[in-house]
Protein backbone atom coordinates (compact mmCIF):
# COMPACT_ATOMS: atom_id res chain seq x y z
CA UNK A 1 0.00 0.00 0.00
CA UNK A 2 2.41 2.51 0.49
CA UNK A 3 4.51 1.80 -2.63
CA UNK A 4 1.11 2.55 -4.07
CA UNK A 5 0.48 5.89 -2.24
CA UNK A 6 4.24 7.07 -3.13
CA UNK A 7 3.45 6.13 -7.12
CA UNK A 8 0.05 7.83 -6.94
CA UNK A 9 1.70 10.56 -5.42
CA UNK A 10 4.61 10.92 -7.50
CA UNK A 11 1.97 10.59 -10.84
CA UNK A 12 -0.11 13.78 -9.37
CA UNK A 13 3.05 15.76 -8.72
CA UNK A 14 4.19 15.29 -12.46
CA UNK A 15 0.58 16.13 -13.47
CA UNK A 16 0.40 19.28 -11.72
CA UNK A 17 3.94 20.57 -13.22
CA UNK A 18 2.79 19.67 -16.70
CA UNK A 19 -0.80 22.12 -16.07
CA UNK A 20 1.90 24.46 -14.18
CA UNK A 21 4.03 24.57 -17.82
CA UNK A 22 0.65 24.79 -19.81
CA UNK A 23 -0.91 27.46 -18.35
CA UNK A 24 2.13 29.49 -18.09
CA UNK A 25 2.48 29.05 -21.68
CA UNK A 26 -1.41 30.61 -22.13
CA UNK A 27 -0.65 33.41 -20.35
CA UNK A 28 -1.46 36.67 -21.61
CA UNK A 29 2.50 37.73 -21.70
CA UNK A 30 2.68 35.98 -24.89
CA UNK A 31 -0.53 36.77 -26.29
CA UNK A 32 0.77 40.14 -27.02
CA UNK A 33 1.09 41.07 -30.62
CA UNK A 34 4.84 40.73 -31.58
CA UNK A 35 7.38 43.25 -31.88
CA UNK A 36 7.74 44.65 -35.50
CA UNK A 37 10.82 42.87 -37.26
CA UNK A 38 13.79 45.47 -38.55
CA UNK A 39 13.96 44.35 -42.17
CA UNK A 40 16.53 47.16 -43.54
CA UNK A 41 19.67 45.45 -44.12
CA UNK A 42 21.14 47.88 -41.64
CA UNK A 43 18.81 49.04 -39.13
CA UNK A 44 19.26 52.17 -37.87
CA UNK A 45 17.35 50.94 -34.71
CA UNK A 46 16.85 53.89 -31.00
CA UNK A 47 19.70 53.60 -29.32
CA UNK A 48 18.14 56.09 -26.19
CA UNK A 49 15.20 58.10 -25.64
CA UNK A 50 15.48 61.09 -24.29
CA UNK A 51 12.48 62.12 -22.10
CA UNK A 52 12.46 66.20 -22.51
CA UNK A 53 11.08 67.86 -19.47
CA UNK A 54 9.56 70.92 -21.03
CA UNK A 55 8.92 73.22 -17.65
CA UNK A 56 9.99 77.00 -18.11
CA UNK A 57 9.90 76.26 -21.95
CA UNK A 58 13.24 75.40 -23.00
CA UNK A 59 14.46 75.94 -26.39
CA UNK A 60 16.81 73.42 -28.58
CA UNK A 61 18.80 73.94 -31.83
CA UNK A 62 21.38 75.58 -33.29
CA UNK A 63 19.35 79.19 -33.56
CA UNK A 64 19.13 78.85 -29.85
CA UNK A 65 22.05 77.20 -28.59
CA UNK A 66 25.02 77.63 -30.47
CA UNK A 67 26.93 74.55 -30.08
CA UNK A 68 23.92 72.48 -30.79
CA UNK A 69 21.21 70.60 -29.19
CA UNK A 70 22.54 70.58 -25.60
CA UNK A 71 21.07 67.28 -24.78
CA UNK A 72 22.72 65.20 -27.91
CA UNK A 73 26.10 63.61 -27.29
CA UNK A 74 28.30 63.39 -30.32
CA UNK A 75 27.38 60.73 -32.93
CA UNK A 76 23.56 61.38 -32.23
CA UNK A 77 20.73 62.41 -33.97
CA UNK A 78 17.24 63.35 -33.91
CA UNK A 79 14.64 62.73 -36.62
CA UNK A 80 12.12 64.99 -36.73
CA UNK A 81 9.58 65.53 -40.15
CA UNK A 82 7.16 69.07 -40.32
CA UNK A 83 4.40 70.07 -42.10
CA UNK A 84 1.80 66.67 -42.38
CA UNK A 85 0.43 64.67 -42.32
CA UNK A 86 -0.16 63.96 -45.85
CA UNK A 87 -1.04 60.22 -46.63
CA UNK A 88 0.90 60.44 -50.03
CA UNK A 89 4.00 60.41 -48.47
CA UNK A 90 3.52 60.10 -45.02
CA UNK A 91 2.88 56.57 -45.04
CA UNK A 92 5.73 55.39 -47.15
CA UNK A 93 8.17 57.44 -44.46
CA UNK A 94 5.95 55.44 -41.62
CA UNK A 95 6.94 52.04 -43.76
CA UNK A 96 10.57 53.18 -44.39
CA UNK A 97 10.73 54.03 -40.23
CA UNK A 98 9.25 50.67 -39.42
CA UNK A 99 12.30 49.10 -41.52
CA UNK A 100 14.46 50.58 -40.16
CA UNK A 101 13.00 50.20 -36.55
CA UNK A 102 13.31 54.04 -36.25
CA UNK A 103 11.56 56.80 -34.32
CA UNK A 104 10.94 60.45 -35.41
CA UNK A 105 9.19 63.61 -33.66
CA UNK A 106 6.36 64.54 -36.38
CA UNK A 107 5.33 68.22 -36.09
CA UNK A 108 1.77 68.42 -37.50
CA UNK A 109 0.01 71.02 -38.83
CA UNK A 110 -3.94 71.44 -37.35
CA UNK A 111 -5.81 72.07 -40.33
CA UNK A 112 -4.19 68.69 -42.26
CA UNK A 113 -4.92 66.95 -38.99
CA UNK A 114 -8.10 67.62 -39.58
CA UNK A 115 -8.57 66.86 -43.59
CA UNK A 116 -6.32 63.41 -42.20
CA UNK A 117 -7.53 62.34 -39.26
CA UNK A 118 -6.80 58.71 -39.81
CA UNK A 119 -3.21 59.27 -41.21
CA UNK A 120 -1.79 61.46 -38.10
CA UNK A 121 -3.44 58.37 -35.89
CA UNK A 122 -1.25 56.07 -37.60
CA UNK A 123 1.62 57.82 -36.82
CA UNK A 124 0.65 57.55 -33.05
CA UNK A 125 -0.34 53.89 -33.67
CA UNK A 126 3.15 53.20 -34.62
CA UNK A 127 4.85 54.70 -31.21
CA UNK A 128 6.26 58.13 -33.13
CA UNK A 129 6.18 61.28 -30.89
CA UNK A 130 3.62 63.82 -32.29
CA UNK A 131 4.12 68.02 -31.64
CA UNK A 132 2.73 71.21 -32.84
CA UNK A 133 3.64 73.39 -36.09
CA UNK A 134 0.54 75.95 -35.80
CA UNK A 135 -3.26 74.78 -37.02
CA UNK A 136 -2.59 76.57 -40.23
CA UNK A 137 1.46 77.04 -41.42
CA UNK A 138 1.41 80.29 -40.88
CA UNK A 139 4.34 82.35 -40.29
CA UNK A 140 3.67 83.49 -36.59
CA UNK A 141 6.47 86.68 -36.98
CA UNK A 142 4.33 88.36 -39.53
CA UNK A 143 0.89 87.70 -37.81
CA UNK A 144 -0.36 90.53 -35.48
CA UNK A 145 0.53 90.15 -32.00
CA UNK A 146 -2.87 89.30 -31.09
CA UNK A 147 -3.39 86.23 -33.69
CA UNK A 148 -0.20 84.97 -32.22
CA UNK A 149 -1.58 82.77 -29.58
CA UNK A 150 -4.70 81.31 -31.52
CA UNK A 151 -2.52 79.88 -34.34
CA UNK A 152 -0.41 78.34 -32.12
CA UNK A 153 -2.94 76.84 -29.32
CA UNK A 154 -5.31 75.96 -32.11
CA UNK A 155 -2.65 73.86 -33.89
CA UNK A 156 -2.21 72.16 -30.70
CA UNK A 157 -5.96 71.71 -29.78
CA UNK A 158 -6.15 69.93 -33.61
CA UNK A 159 -3.97 67.46 -32.74
CA UNK A 160 -5.55 66.50 -29.69
CA UNK A 161 -8.83 66.19 -30.40
CA UNK A 162 -8.60 64.15 -33.47
CA UNK A 163 -5.83 62.18 -31.54
CA UNK A 164 -8.40 61.97 -28.74
CA UNK A 165 -5.66 63.10 -26.52
CA UNK A 166 -3.07 65.08 -25.46
CA UNK A 167 0.21 65.42 -27.68
CA UNK A 168 3.53 66.52 -26.70
CA UNK A 169 4.32 69.79 -25.82
CA UNK A 170 7.13 70.26 -28.71
CA UNK A 171 6.66 73.60 -30.91
CA UNK A 172 8.36 74.26 -33.95
CA UNK A 173 7.82 77.75 -35.81
CA UNK A 174 6.91 77.06 -39.58
CA UNK A 175 10.11 79.01 -41.67
CA UNK A 176 12.24 78.41 -37.97
CA UNK A 177 11.02 82.26 -37.52
CA UNK A 178 10.69 82.67 -33.90
CA UNK A 179 9.13 86.49 -32.30
CA UNK A 180 10.59 87.00 -28.92
CA UNK A 181 6.71 87.52 -27.62
CA UNK A 182 5.44 84.60 -28.65
CA UNK A 183 8.53 82.21 -27.29
CA UNK A 184 7.68 83.72 -24.18
CA UNK A 185 3.99 82.80 -23.96
CA UNK A 186 5.57 79.69 -24.84
CA UNK A 187 7.90 79.34 -21.68
CA UNK A 188 4.73 80.17 -19.34
CA UNK A 189 2.72 77.06 -21.07
CA UNK A 190 5.56 75.30 -20.77
CA UNK A 191 6.23 74.43 -23.93
CA UNK A 192 9.52 73.22 -25.50
CA UNK A 193 10.84 74.82 -28.34
CA UNK A 194 12.45 73.17 -31.18
CA UNK A 195 15.04 74.78 -33.43
CA UNK A 196 17.38 72.57 -35.59
CA UNK A 197 20.67 71.43 -36.03
CA UNK A 198 20.93 70.13 -39.78
CA UNK A 199 18.74 71.17 -43.05
CA UNK A 200 17.83 68.08 -45.42
CA UNK A 201 17.02 70.99 -47.68
CA UNK A 202 13.87 68.96 -48.55
CA UNK A 203 12.45 71.76 -48.64
CA UNK A 204 14.67 74.13 -51.04
CA UNK A 205 12.74 74.25 -54.21
CA UNK A 206 9.88 72.41 -56.10
CA UNK A 207 12.08 69.67 -57.22
CA UNK A 208 15.15 68.49 -54.88
CA UNK A 209 16.12 65.22 -56.02
CA UNK A 210 16.43 62.36 -53.09
CA UNK A 211 20.31 62.20 -53.76
CA UNK A 212 20.53 65.70 -52.97
CA UNK A 213 18.48 65.44 -49.39
CA UNK A 214 21.29 62.54 -48.59
CA UNK A 215 24.14 64.38 -49.31
CA UNK A 216 23.38 67.34 -47.94
CA UNK A 217 21.87 65.89 -44.61
CA UNK A 218 25.10 63.74 -44.09
CA UNK A 219 27.41 66.88 -44.88
CA UNK A 220 25.51 68.87 -42.59
CA UNK A 221 25.90 66.18 -40.13
CA UNK A 222 29.56 65.72 -40.25
CA UNK A 223 30.03 69.51 -39.96
CA UNK A 224 28.32 69.82 -36.91
CA UNK A 225 28.97 66.09 -35.29
CA UNK A 226 25.32 66.15 -34.11
CA UNK A 227 22.09 67.19 -34.69
CA UNK A 228 18.28 67.37 -34.81
CA UNK A 229 17.74 66.72 -38.56
CA UNK A 230 14.81 68.64 -40.34
CA UNK A 231 12.88 66.43 -42.87
CA UNK A 232 9.35 67.32 -44.37
CA UNK A 233 6.33 64.66 -44.23
CA UNK A 234 4.46 65.77 -47.21
CA UNK A 235 7.36 65.83 -50.23
CA UNK A 236 7.64 62.98 -51.80
CA UNK A 237 11.52 63.44 -52.74
CA UNK A 238 12.24 63.15 -49.01
CA UNK A 239 10.04 59.87 -48.87
CA UNK A 240 12.64 58.65 -51.44
CA UNK A 241 15.21 59.90 -49.94
CA UNK A 242 14.61 58.05 -46.86
CA UNK A 243 15.65 54.62 -47.01
CA UNK A 244 19.40 55.47 -48.26
CA UNK A 245 19.53 58.28 -45.39
CA UNK A 246 18.79 56.14 -42.65
CA UNK A 247 21.27 53.36 -44.58
CA UNK A 248 23.76 55.96 -44.47
CA UNK A 249 22.98 57.30 -40.96
CA UNK A 250 23.29 53.50 -39.82
CA UNK A 251 26.27 52.58 -41.55
CA UNK A 252 28.08 55.77 -40.34
CA UNK A 253 27.77 54.75 -36.64
CA UNK A 254 25.55 57.83 -35.79
CA UNK A 255 22.80 57.04 -33.43
CA UNK A 256 19.17 57.68 -33.28
CA UNK A 257 17.64 59.30 -30.26
CA UNK A 258 13.83 59.53 -29.98
CA UNK A 259 12.48 62.61 -27.57
CA UNK A 260 9.46 62.13 -25.49
CA UNK A 261 7.83 64.54 -23.21
CA UNK A 262 8.07 64.12 -19.43
CA UNK A 263 4.30 65.87 -19.43
CA UNK A 264 1.57 65.84 -22.00
CA UNK A 265 0.57 69.09 -23.11
CA UNK A 266 -2.60 70.42 -21.70
CA UNK A 267 -4.91 72.14 -24.44
CA UNK A 268 -6.70 75.45 -24.20
CA UNK A 269 -10.69 75.06 -23.78
CA UNK A 270 -11.77 77.66 -25.27
CA UNK A 271 -9.47 76.89 -28.20
CA UNK A 272 -10.16 73.14 -28.43
CA UNK A 273 -14.39 74.23 -28.71
CA UNK A 274 -13.18 76.54 -31.39
CA UNK A 275 -11.30 73.46 -33.07
CA UNK A 276 -14.56 70.83 -32.17
CA UNK A 277 -16.55 73.10 -33.71
CA UNK A 278 -14.88 73.15 -37.44
CA UNK A 279 -14.51 69.32 -36.96
CA UNK A 280 -18.31 69.12 -36.74
CA UNK A 281 -19.18 71.22 -39.46
CA UNK A 282 -16.34 69.32 -41.74
CA UNK A 283 -17.85 65.91 -40.54
CA UNK A 284 -21.69 67.22 -40.92
CA UNK A 285 -20.94 68.46 -44.57
CA UNK A 286 -18.98 64.73 -45.61
CA UNK A 287 -21.88 63.19 -44.27
CA UNK A 288 -24.30 64.94 -46.51
CA UNK A 289 -22.13 64.74 -49.21
CA UNK A 290 -22.27 60.67 -48.81
CA UNK A 291 -26.02 60.81 -47.92
CA UNK A 292 -26.60 62.32 -51.40
CA UNK A 293 -24.22 59.90 -52.93
CA UNK A 294 -25.52 56.73 -51.82
CA UNK A 295 -29.41 58.36 -52.08
CA UNK A 296 -28.29 58.96 -56.15
CA UNK A 297 -27.45 55.07 -56.20
CA UNK A 298 -30.43 53.91 -55.02
CA UNK A 299 -32.40 56.00 -57.03
CA UNK A 300 -30.87 55.14 -60.64
CA UNK A 301 -28.16 52.06 -59.57
CA UNK A 302 -25.71 53.97 -60.62
CA UNK A 303 -24.36 57.39 -61.21
CA UNK A 304 -26.80 59.76 -63.40
CA UNK A 305 -26.64 58.66 -67.03
CA UNK A 306 -26.55 61.44 -69.69
CA UNK A 307 -30.15 62.25 -71.05
CA UNK A 308 -29.77 60.82 -74.08
CA UNK A 309 -27.20 59.03 -76.32
CA UNK A 310 -26.54 62.60 -78.46
CA UNK A 311 -26.15 64.47 -75.68
CA UNK A 312 -23.67 61.68 -74.65
CA UNK A 313 -21.39 61.66 -78.07
CA UNK A 314 -21.35 65.81 -78.29
CA UNK A 315 -20.24 65.78 -74.53
CA UNK A 316 -17.45 63.21 -75.64
CA UNK A 317 -16.49 64.83 -78.83
CA UNK A 318 -16.30 68.20 -76.76
CA UNK A 319 -13.74 66.92 -74.51
CA UNK A 320 -11.58 65.06 -77.01
CA UNK A 321 -11.38 68.11 -78.91
CA UNK A 322 -10.40 70.15 -75.72
CA UNK A 323 -7.78 67.32 -74.68
CA UNK A 324 -6.25 67.87 -77.97
CA UNK A 325 -5.89 71.91 -78.08
CA UNK A 326 -2.82 72.93 -77.67
CA UNK A 327 -3.31 76.05 -74.83
CA UNK A 328 -1.88 79.33 -75.47
CA UNK A 329 1.65 80.08 -74.74
CA UNK A 330 0.38 82.84 -72.77
CA UNK A 331 -2.59 81.01 -70.67
CA UNK A 332 0.34 78.20 -70.48
CA UNK A 333 2.52 80.26 -68.75
CA UNK A 334 -0.30 81.93 -66.51
CA UNK A 335 -1.34 78.88 -64.92
CA UNK A 336 2.25 77.44 -64.66
CA UNK A 337 3.11 80.59 -62.79
CA UNK A 338 -0.27 80.57 -60.42
CA UNK A 339 0.50 76.75 -59.50
CA UNK A 340 3.85 77.81 -58.68
CA UNK A 341 3.33 80.56 -56.67
CA UNK A 342 0.33 78.50 -54.32
CA UNK A 343 2.79 75.54 -54.07
CA UNK A 344 5.58 77.83 -52.99
CA UNK A 345 3.58 79.86 -50.24
CA UNK A 346 1.58 77.46 -49.12
CA UNK A 347 2.39 73.77 -50.22
CA UNK A 348 -1.14 71.31 -50.09
CA UNK A 349 -2.75 73.49 -47.11
CA UNK A 350 -5.93 74.35 -48.64
CA UNK A 351 -9.15 75.62 -47.50
CA UNK A 352 -11.40 72.95 -44.94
Amino acid sequence: MRGGAWRMCRYFRILAACLAVLGAAATPVDARPPERICLAAHPLGVSRVEVVDTTGGPRFGRQFQGEGSSFLAPGEVVLTFDDGPFSVSTGPILDTLDRYCAKATFFAVGRMAIVQPETLREVARRGHTIAGHTWAHANVARLAESRRAAEVEKGFSALTEVLGGPVAPFFRFPYLDAPASELERLAQRNIATFGIDVDSTDSHGQKVSPKRIVDRTLAGLEKVGKGIILLHDLKDSTAAALPELLDALSTKGYRLVHLVPKAKFEPNAAFSAEVAAVIAKRNAKLAAKQAKATAQVEITGSIKPPRNLRSAKAGAERTSASANKKPSRKGRKKRDRRGKSQEVSNGPFRPI
